[in-house]
């Protein structure tokens, strides 16, 4: 059986048996009924990460995912909420946060946290669910703790199970904060959000060109040389807004708060996908918070949605190698002089002019290499090797607006694709903005913006999900799509 047909079987024969699938990124919608029906408020509980599970599956590390829950006397006091299941990761990262009931969370006793290896329905339904343990924490010792700091608790594993790590005599560990009811209500319900599309890629590139087949074997393509020299003129154009000499022709119509809030930005994220996050490297490295150590935020819901084929949407690196990997292929593109020549000039700083061209050279690498790249979720095999269905796709984006939601950040710019951009577009304009911003909102929602071309969404988070984003705006003389 091929392995589309697989996944369509598997997804039916879940059904079936009466088994929802979990989705390899979370749901989020569960999150959108929580927030309308506690009425008394709310409480988050973030799941940071697992560490050190055993290996569930023969064949491949464990997919393990994670049903948290608050219990009196061995009794919930509310239904159970689930973190995704992350694929093939026996150390796998969520740093994504669920919603309970205050009044839940305040009657309990004790915090419950059940570790389970992801299988199918028909497997589940022969064999029962693959549970690894069980953790029980005192509501009590969790108080104790300063609100939002990681609380690390042993996971208990028997002999068996211990038998089963990849790093033996060491604990599997589970990490998460909990976040009080005040502290959520606190959280901005007014955003806005800066998507940057990635530069051109080489896989673009090939494409123009009807030359495809040197890429074949290949998949995750980076920037191509005109995707650096497009991302360095974006450079360009950041550091004269910061600076203050941006001139009209390069701000264009846009209202002249967004650039402030822009410059202002206090999260800033990229798809894992190597063309992205070069493109956020070079493109925001004068931006006041890359410029200053803060780090570029990989996060794996936000990578391109998976067509047939789509060799340039399924990644082949994870964590600390996604970094390594962006950079020192920023790093051969740079360091081609002709090319830095032609296409790299426009990132440099004013106090760099009277440098000699090799000097600009190690200049520039020295600050790409410096650049702070945090892998967050993408610990484990954080891409699909299928097609994504429609359904598939909305989630993800459901489960992106609904973190950004349960988030301290006021402003944010993600660094992303067209696909992406344009079902977020499509179906989570409110009607409002979809009437004051009818020619944007038509064109954003069914053609690709330009390579790097800047879009500043402002997203309403009173409002439900499904329609959350009230204004649109084109930044940087972006123009609007063919």
């Amino acid at each position: 059986m091929g392995l589309l047909e697989s996944r369509f079987y598997m997804k039916r024969i879940d059904s079936c048996v009466g088994r929802q699938p979990l989705k390899l990124q979370a749901v989020g919608r569960n999150e959108i009924a929580r927030l309308s029906d506690a009425e008394d408020g709310f409480v988050a509980l973030e799941l940071i990460a697992v560490r050190n599970a055993p290996n569930m599956d023969i064949a491949s590390p464990s997919d393990i995912y994670v049903v948290a829950s608050f219990e009196r006397d061995g009794k919930p006091t509310c239904g159970p909420i689930h973190f995704p299941y992350r694929k093939n990761g026996n150390s796998p990262t969520w740093n994504q946060k669920r919603l309970f009931p205050a009044k839940a969370a305040a009657d309990c006793s004790e915090l419950v946290l059940e570790l389970f290896d992801y299988d199918d329905g028909l497997t589940t339904l022969l064999f029962g669910r693959d549970h690894i343990s069980t953790v029980r924490v005192p509501i009590e010792e969790i108080r104790s703790v300063e609100e939002g700091h990681e609380i690390t608790k042993t996971v208990p594993l028997t002999d068996r199970l211990k038998a089963k790590q990849m790093v033996q005599y060491q604990d599997c560990t589970i990490c998460f904060r909990l976040w009080q009811q005040d502290t959520c209500k606190a959280w901005p319900t007014s955003k806005w959000i800066f998507l940057i599309r990635h530069g051109e890629s080489k896989w673009n590139q090939a494409q123009a060109n009807k030359n495809v087949l040197g890429l074949l074997e290949q998949v995750d393509h980076g920037l191509s040389v005109a995707g650096l020299d497009q991302a360095c003129r974006l450079a360009t154009k950041v550091r004269c807004l910061r600076d203050g000499k941006a001139s009209p022709d390069t701000l264009g119509n846009a209202p002249d708060h967004l650039y402030s809030k822009f410059l202002s930005a206090d999260e800033v994220c990229s798809s894992p996908l190597t063309r992205a996050a070069q493109t956020a490297v070079v493109a925001l490295q004068h931006h006041p918070k890359v410029r200053s150590g803060q780090h570029i935020l990989l996060r794996s819901n936000f990578r391109e949605i998976r067509n047939f084929g789509g060799l340039d949407t399924c990644g082949d690196r994870q964590g600390e190698d996604i970094p390594v990997h962006v950079l020192g292929e920023l790093q051969e593109l740079y360091s081609e002089a002709s090319r830095l020549e032609e296409h790299g000039m426009h990132a440099l700083d004013d106090t760099e002019q009277g440098l000699s061209l090799e000097e600009r050279l190690a200049f520039v690498l020295q600050r790409m290499d410096s650049t702070n790249i945090n892998p967050n979720n993408t610990t484990n095999e954080w891409w699909t090797a299928v097609k994504e269905d429609e359904e598939d796709a909305y989630e993800r984006v459901v489960e992106l607006l609904i973190q950004w939601k349960l988030s301290q950040h006021q402003t944010i710019i993600g660094v992303g694709h067209s696909d992406f951009f344009r079902l977020l577009c499509s179906k989570f304009l409110s009607p409002s903005c979809l009437e004051q911003y009818s020619d944007v909102a038509r064109q954003v929602s069914h053609k690709r913006i330009a390579n790097c071309g800047v879009m500043a969404l402002h997203a309403d988070f009173t409002r439900p999900v499904s329609s959350c984003i009230t204004d649109i705006h084109l930044l940087f003389s972006t123009p609007l799509p063919d």
